[in-house]
Order: structure tokens, then C-alpha cells, then sequence
């Protein structure tokens, strides 16, 4: 099995018709392949789980409908679609256990000092020093340190953008 369909998620946008107005979906998809030419492919059955999940069923219906008429098809069970961005996990988990991916808004808490306040921070891919590392409201950057913090996933940026409403 490819390794990639567990490290990467994908935002999804699709403009549908729901209760005959025109709406822009979007979906943060996980297990997903990149394709050569990136675009992603999935299970369609994955697809079905994930935007039912994420949107209320009108929407979900919709995404559906409209995914099946803009993805290359349905080859046999897979589906391919055009991500608008491709996120890959960073190889790190949340204190609870969960993969951290580009994106995500995590809230930082010291290991070591109770006096140092938590912040909440968001994940990026820093390309000059080749790491993940994470940006505050004021765009200071921070090592992505599991040494001295732990990090809670409160969001990502593309769902719960209120989190960081001050960051430009």
C-alpha cells in the first residue's frame, strides 16, 4: 500500500447548487494519494464517509453530486479529484494522540513551566530552515518543539479560520 495515502490531507472546494443557490463547499479530506499530476485520489467510499461527516447532508449531497461531474470519474471504487491545497503530517502527535499536519491550529502548553501562558499557534512548513515550525497572531515564529511542549489540535486554518482572527 502507498505510505502517502496516510501523510497527506487535502482541502477540497467545490461551487454547488443547494436548495437552487449557488454555494462554495469545502472539505478537508484525509486519506487521500497524491497523483502525479496532483490531483488526489481517494476510495469513493472514504469520500461518501468524510464529506457526510463534515457537512450537513444537503451540502453532503451536493459535494457528492458535484465531485462526480469535476473529478476525472469513478474508476471502479477510486475517485480523483483537484485539490485547492495538499497538507502533509508532520510525523507528530497531539497530546492526545493525534496526527498534527500542516495547517493545523494547535494550542501549546510548557512541560517544564507553569508560568509560561499557553499560545495558540499555527503549523507551517518553513522551506529556508527545511522543518515544521509555528506562527503566532503576529507572524513570530517558533520551533516545533515536542522536547519542552506538548500541543493540542484545536482546528486548521481552513475550518476554523476564528482562531487565529488577528493573524494576517
Amino acid at each position: 500500500m502507498n505510505k502517502s495515502r496516510f501523510d497527506l490531507r487535502a482541502l477540497v472546494s467545490l461551487t454547488c447548487t443547494v436548495a437552487d443557490e449557488e454555494k462554495q463547499l469545502s472539505v478537508l479530506l484525509d486519506n487521500i494519494v497524491r497523483q502525479a499530476d496532483d490531483s488526489i485520489g481517494m476510495f469513493y467510499d472514504d469520500l461518501c464517509e468524510q464529506v457526510s461527516w463534515k457537512l450537513p447532508t444537503a451540502h453532503a449531497k451536493a459535494f457528492l453530486e458535484e465531485a462526480e461531474k469535476q473529478g476525472d470519474g469513478l474508476c471502479e471504487d477510486w475517485m480523483f479529484l483537484v485539490p485547492d491545497r495538499i497538507e502533509q503530517y508532520t510525523g507528530l502527535k497531539d497530546k492526545n494522540g493525534h496526527p498534527i499536519c500542516e495547517g493545523d491550529i494547535v494550542k501549546r502548553h510548557s512541560k517544564y513551566s507553569e508560568n509560561e501562558k499557553d499560545v495558540v499557534l499555527q503549523v507551517e512548513w518553513n522551506c529556508k530552515g527545511a522543518r515544521y515550525i509555528t506562527t503566532d497572531k503576529k507572524h513570530d515564529n517558533w520551533i516545533f518543539s515536542m522536547f519542552d511542549y506538548e500541543y493540542e489540535i484545536l482546528g486548521n486554518i481552513h475550518e476554523n479560520p476564528e482562531l487565529l482572527e488577528d493573524k494576517k
